[in-house]
């Protein structure tokens, strides 16, 4: 596919996926031998887990926001610069909905073929969004 094709497969990603939660939509743009890899190392194959891991943040943060900041694609690969943000309002990986806003920068790096997502990578900093919300001491601050 052309590099205009899946750009427009990234921005369908991040608006009906990620904007409006639509989690059906992955079935149509990711192939069926689709790899997770997240920010820990981890990689999973297929869309169960990847779908799980987003619909945990998705609970935590019901009003997930993702704003496309900058991108580089081609006919094989993208790499997405994004920002989430969101209000806790839900449990999150064990902390307690603590009703703080919360940006994640994140890159994400695409692979493509025939039309569809093969591969994505995923990095972010936790540690980043664990401060933002009072649970992680902020640089500098003693742990107690």
């Amino acid at each position: 596919m052309s590099a205009k094709e899946n750009t427009a497969t990234i921005q369908r990603f991040v608006d009906e996926f990620v904007n409006h939660n639509n989690v059906s939509v992955m079935d149509d743009l990711v192939s069926r031998d689709f790899m997770f890899h997240d920010t820990s190392g981890k990689a999973y194959k297929g869309t169960d887990d990847f779908k799980k891991q987003a619909s945990m943040f998705s609970s935590a943060y019901p009003d997930t926001r993702a704003k496309l900041e900058d991108w580089v694609v081609d006919d094989v690969k993208g790499s997405i610069r994004i920002t989430f943000s969101g209000t806790q309002t839900g449990n999150l990986m064990g902390i307690a909905p603590t009703g703080k806003k919360a940006s994640m920068p994140a890159i994400i790096f695409f692979h493509f073929k025939d039309g569809k997502i093969t591969e994505m990578w995923q990095m972010y900093d936790m540690m980043n969004v664990m401060q933002q919300l009072g649970v992680a001491p902020q640089m500098g601050q003693a742990v107690r």
